[in-house]
């Protein structure tokens, strides 16, 4: 897997999303989404009940 997939996490420049920072805070947004979730699994119907009003 590293030959295929070790320069997008290193770093490469060739790669548009390989940025290091970009690469940390999609990390960090999908934990905090995750999180999200876990306390709270029905997260999607909080933007239905206004669809009905």
């Amino acid at each position: 897997m590293e030959k295929y997939l070790g320069n997008a996490y290193r770093g490469d420049p060739g790669v548009p999303h390989a940025d290091p920072e970009r690469f940390m805070n999609i990390w960090i947004g999908s934990a905090a989404f995750s999180a999200l979730t876990w306390f709270n699994p029905y997260m999607w119907q909080l933007s239905n009940q206004f669809k009905y009003i």
